[in-house]
């Protein structure tokens, strides 16, 4: 890639694209995907989903960036790129503990036990895997974030068929390749960066629910 020319309006769509689909939204839309396609299987009104959607977005978006603001403010990482691997575990760190609070705050809310099992597995797993790849410094966050959520779309297809066609899991996938291409271009990552980051996160998640499933 290094002898591929963008100009600089390529380079500032491909900055919006990765800030659009950075990993701290994944938790909201998580969300809202599963209460908007899957409303069957919840017992409230439906005009709670935006309700639901603030509530994560708040918890998991608009906190944790003041708490990345006051990690930069009191040096606690040099710069938002998050360049260093302690910097990188330390923000997936403090943003799956939001995430846990967030999926604790709805438990009063009649869901599914094994769909309510599935985001609280997913963080859990997530913040084990970053202690692990993230180990090695430039596995793409935004390629696993994404691969996580697929991979729990697939478990709810898998064993609840509440997909009844794979069109949004297609769009996903569309969605992760324009994210690859938007992160080699911007030279954030290499191939085996951000095709790792996809492939572990869709098999973490997936095989991480699906076991917990079958344990509990």
């Amino acid at each position: 890639m290094s002898d591929f020319k963008v100009t600089s309006l390529e380079k500032s769509i491909f900055n919006f694209v990765s800030i659009i689909f950075h990993p701290i939204f994944i938790p909201t839309i998580l969300i809202y995907l599963t209460f908007s396609l899957f409303s069957s299987y919840f017992i409230f009104n439906p005009n709670y989903v935006l309700a639901l959607t603030t509530l994560f977005f708040l918890l998991t978006v608009i906190i944790p960036l003041v708490v990345l603001i006051l990690f930069y403010y009191f040096k606690f990482i040099q710069s938002f790129y998050l360049q260093s691997k302690e910097e990188r575990i330390l923000v997936s760190l403090t943003m799956n503990i939001f995430y846990v609070f967030a999926t604790y705050s709805i438990r009063n809310i009649y869901i599914h036990p094994n769909i309510y099992l599935a985001f609280l597995t997913v963080p859990i797993v997530s913040t084990l895997f970053s202690v692990t790849i993230f180990l090695y410094p430039k596995v793409s966050m935004h390629t696993f974030g994404l691969g996580s959520l697929i991979g729990v779309l697939l478990f709810y297809r898998y064993k609840y068929i509440l997909i009844s066609n794979f069109e949004i899991v297609i769009f996903l996938f569309m969605v992760s390749g324009l994210i690859m291409t938007a992160r080699l271009i911007l030279k954030a990552h290499d191939y085996r960066d951000v095709i790792w980051g996809f492939i572990i996160g869709i098999c973490e998640s997936f095989f991480s629910i699906l076991c917990v499933y079958y344990i509990f």
